[in-house]
């Protein structure tokens, strides 16, 4: 991890970090019978446990990015309002990654994958 230097009149450990928690949400569809490699549907990284699984949740609301069938869609917002979503944000905040499968009715899935995640922010000129 790269680490700035430290500000005018103040010492500086090594083992201070200046590293921002948040969560790196990735979702993947993944075709039926193809020896494809997963598609990357959407990537974000949110400030909090609750941004992660309510953008997940507004995914499956909507089906966007998904690009879902009406079949699917209805299936997917019957999942939104399952309560896993409880669990889920539980492993969060114990700083555990979890995830999500949505099985779709041509034999695809969409995975969904939460990790916590330490980033740095650089400052610009």
């Amino acid at each position: 991890m790269l680490t700035p230097p430290p500000p005018q009149g103040r010492s500086f450990s090594p083992t201070e970090s200046n590293g921002q928690k948040g969560y790196l949400l990735e979702a993947l569809r993944i075709r039926p019978a193809t020896d494809d490699d997963p598609d990357p549907v959407a990537r974000h990284v949110t400030a909090t446990p609750h941004e992660a699984i309510r953008t997940i949740r507004t995914q499956l609301h909507t089906g966007e990015p998904l690009g879902l069938s009406s079949h699917d869609l209805a299936h997917a917002r019957r999942q939104a309002e399952s309560e896993v979503w409880v669990h889920a944000l539980a492993a969060l905040h114990r700083d555990e990654p979890c995830g999500f499968l949505l099985g779709l009715r041509d034999g695809g899935q969409i995975e969904w994958h939460v990790r916590p995640l330490t980033y740095v922010t650089l400052g610009g000129a």
